[in-house]
């Protein structure tokens, strides 16, 4: 009978510790920025052209520059011509103290006073950019529409409700033979 108390309880145990997974990227301050290939805010909008600028680089890129914003914070997908992107994230900076923000740049976040000259708000940002492959060099990348289907946690709940109820009525069954 204690073998079936604990089988219970471990089966109760596990269904409170289910909870759904979403994709989402490292968090930053709070902010789950997602990424470049897999964004997880609306588009604010879409720029084509020769004339890209990157926070931190000198030159200027052609391609297309794609924004993401969410609550004050942005993530900048800049799709070069040939193949190669830069994903660059905006951290609304206006909150923090200096030694937060000093904190960041040591974590390489560039300090930037006012987000304005970048089409985002007037505040002050930290923006960190990384190297992200947006197209091959034979043909663009298939959009993505959203996240694929995984299944739901319901179907989960129900397939781990009917392995315990089997694993139940196999013990009560070995037991009446005993």
């Amino acid at each position: 009978m204690n073998k079936l108390v604990t089988i219970i309880l471990a089966l109760v145990l596990s269904l409170t510790a289910v909870q759904p997974v979403v994709a989402s990227g490292a968090k930053t301050n709070g902010v789950a920025f997602g990424s470049c290939v897999n964004p997880q805010w609306s588009v604010s909008q879409v720029n084509k052209g020769n004339d890209h600028g990157v926070v931190g680089h000198t030159e200027s890129y052609a391609g297309t520059d794609t924004i993401y914003k969410s609550s004050g914070n942005a993530l900048q997908c800049l799709c070069i011509e040939n193949g190669k992107g830069v994903e660059t994230k905006w951290m609304d900076a206006s909150g923090l103290s200096d030694s937060q923000v000093a904190t960041y740049k040591k974590e390489g976040w560039i300090y930037v006073a006012t987000g304005s000259n970048w089409g985002l708000n007037d505040v002050q940002y930290l923006a960190k950019n990384s190297d992200y492959a947006c197209k091959s060099k034979e043909a663009a990348a298939p959009t993505v529409s959203g996240l694929a289907s995984t299944g739901n946690v319901s179907f989960i709940y129900f397939l781990i409700l009917l392995g315990g109820a089997s694993l139940i009525a196999g013990m009560v069954v070995n037991f009446k033979k005993k």
